[in-house]
């Protein structure tokens, strides 16, 4: 046999890589249980030779290029994620069908384990060399969307560690490939002799026995349909390395900046006795976002979105230790500012990764997940932060919150995987917007071109206004707690925040898509209306339950932001959801501020129930125009 060439680089016949009969032999007991849709050439005659005409085994005579695509349609009707279909591919029919790996953006919920055995030749014809390379299977397959693509060239140990790994990825709901280098072998001796006829007619009994056993039917189930698909598992979710850094990302800037907002508050207190001051201390990172948003935020999607992210995880990280330095009072604001800009830009960035790693299926679980991280961390970081003031001093505590960011930095880097831009720079939408003298758009003249189309969409415009209004309200109100209820507002404030914990945890992790779907009016209205009674002297303990009850409706930003992201173009995903979150911040605080000035005059209890009425006016306002956006 001839040693395989690679890239320059000979596999000699002595290295541990598999041969491709070894490589077929251990997929087909391993997967005994599940579909395999074996490619055609020797993958499917060496399958058949160890076992001939078995049930689950779909061998393809012809039809190069089309395993993968055949598997999605028995996975768009199969029971059971944890045997989903298995596709043995080969390196020159997955380059001959590149549109099977595309289907993988197409086709949310029916998961695939596509393996391929490469062995860098068209060997049922000749041996004539394939382009396939050491790596650019796995490269292709994580272009086109695969999870955790994966590159074996060791021996049957290597093996089993990749796919026990693969198997895990699957079960979660995402397809993943594994390119196996292999070495050449002799031809097979067997043929495939079943009649083709029966060969499908045997694989289709054993496919409908399974949806049989399982008590699936059939006829409901229908490939694509994200609002079919039961919501993912946190632990399924935080099973992918590329979520799991942008959780760890995203626990360490809240953690940081919760704490340090909190610290340096305290300084300025100190230092100048001012409540305003103090206040902007605090929360003049949420007016930095809406600047961020409204002049910078492109790069989210205009950017490679790994090196980045980096760069900004790393300029909040000295934005944070510089604080620690004795700069004056001017300063320690102009860093905040710029910290707060730079977590925008970051968090707009995350936020298109998580839609793009997740999928349509598991956006809204995910991002259920990062509420209810953001919340127990945010309450968290205040405890811990309100220590740290009695025990430590400011450098120790800045330098500290700086090495937290740099390991946010090093999540990224570890565990995102290195992606081109969404919408390079050379090559902005078509639709809106001025160039540089160069011809590409400027990230100021991007960002606000993006913003523009974003508003004039009337499906987006009316999503965003659903998004900031109702809830801007709402947290305007909830600003009022410790006026109306004095010594006991910090029950109604926790009450508040244990709703939205649960609900988005009921909704987001519960309930599935459709379903989000339907309650959705429901929950927009729970918002606002216990609020309403808070016009009447009501005793703390009927308050608190009121809180708690009209919280579990900030759920409801879970369907419209997964709308949000089915109606915003793949190349500008970032920009979106950073925006929507940038905007629903500040619309927060401008709404905090203004329910302030309003219970200035007509007292506490009044200026809660006229924010809930403006909510829930709002709401039934909307309603309809996003009824008719979703029939669009």
């Amino acid at each position: 046999m001839a040693p395989v060439s690679r890239d320059g680089e000979t596999l000699r016949p002595d290295l541990p890589c598999l041969t491709k009969d070894e490589l077929v032999a251990h997929v087909v007991e391993r997967y005994e249980d599940r579909p395999i849709v074996l490619t055609t050439g020797y993958v499917s005659r060496i399958a058949y030779g160890l076992r001939p005409g078995a049930p689950n085994h779909f061998y393809m005579v012809g039809s190069m290029g089309m395993a993968a695509a055949i598997a999605r349609g028995v996975s768009s009707r199969w029971s059971d994620p944890e045997r989903a279909p298995v596709v043995l591919d080969g390196d020159g029919a997955v380059l001959m069908g590149l549109h099977g790996l595309l289907l993988e953006q197409e086709t949310t919920g029916c998961p695939i384990l596509h393996l391929v055995a490469d062995d860098a030749a068209y060997a049922s014809t000749g041996s004539q060399a394939v382009p396939s390379s050491r790596r650019r299977i796995r490269d292709l397959a994580d272009a086109a969307g695969y999870t955790r693509p994966a590159l074996v060239s060791g021996d049957e140990v290597d093996l089993e560690r990749v796919l026990d790994t693969a198997d895990a990825t699957v079960a979660g709901g995402r397809s993943t490939l594994v390119q196996c280098l292999v070495r050449s072998g002799p031809p097979p001796r067997a043929r495939v002799e079943s009649a083709l006829p029966a060969v499908a007619e045997a694989f289709g009994s054993f496919c409908r026995d399974d949806v049989a056993e399982t008590g699936a039917d059939t006829a409901d189930r229908q490939p694509a349909r994200a609002d079919e698909v039961p919501p993912r598992s946190y632990t399924s979710l935080l099973r992918d390395p590329q979520f799991a850094g942008l959780f760890l990302t995203q626990v360490c800037t809240v953690l940081a900046t919760s704490v340090s907002g909190l610290y340096l508050g305290t300084i300025v207190n100190e230092e100048t006795g001012s409540p305003f001051l103090t206040s902007f201390a605090i929360f003049a990172p949420s007016l930095a976002t809406l600047v961020s948003a409204a002049s910078l935020m492109s790069v989210a999607d205009t950017r490679a979105p790994r090196r980045t992210m980096t760069l900004l995880q790393v300029g909040i990280a000295v934005t944070i230790g510089a604080q620690a330095l004795p700069v004056p009072l001017w300063a320690r604001f102009a860093l905040l500012l710029l910290s707060g800009a730079l977590t925008a830009l970051s968090a707009g960035i995350r936020l298109g990764l998580v839609s793009l790693t997740v999928g349509r299926a598991g956006y809204a679980p995910a991002r259920s997940l990062l509420n209810l991280t953001n919340g127990a961390v945010q309450v968290t970081g205040y405890a811990f932060g309100a220590l740290l003031v009695r025990v430590a001093n400011a450098p120790t505590v800045f330098c500290a919150l700086a090495a937290l960011m740099a390991l946010a930095a090093v999540a990224v880097v570890l565990c995102v995987r290195r992606l081109p831009p969404r919408s390079p720079a050379g090559r902005p939408p078509t639709d809106a917007g001025t160039r540089s003298a160069r011809g590409t758009r400027s990230a100021l003249g991007s960002t606000h071109a993006v913003n523009a189309w974003v508003l004039r969409q009337p499906r987006t415009r009316v999503l965003l206004l659903a998004l900031w209004v109702p809830n801007g309200l709402v947290v305007g109100a909830e600003s009022l707690f410790i006026p109306y209820a004095g010594t006991h507002a910090g029950f109604l404030l926790a009450a508040g925040a244990a709703g939205m914990m649960v609900g988005d945890l009921v909704v987001g992790r519960f309930v599935s898509r459709r379903g989000r779907g339907r309650i959705n009016v429901a929950q927009r209205l729970l918002l606002a209306v216990p609020y309403l009674f808070f016009v009447l002297v009501l005793p703390w303990q009927l308050a608190t339950v009121l809180a708690f009850v009209a919280s579990l409706g900030f759920s409801a930003s879970l369907h419209l932001q997964e709308r949000l992201v089915e109606a915003t173009p793949d190349e500008r995903a970032g920009q979106v959801q950073g925006l929507e979150a940038s905007g629903r911040t500040a619309g927060q605080g401008v709404c905090a501020l203004a329910a302030g000035a309003l219970a200035e005059l007509v007292g506490p209890g009044a200026a809660i129930s006229v924010f809930a009425t403006a909510s829930l006016a709002v709401t039934l306002v909307l309603s309809p125009l996003l009824r008719r956006s979703a029939s669009d």
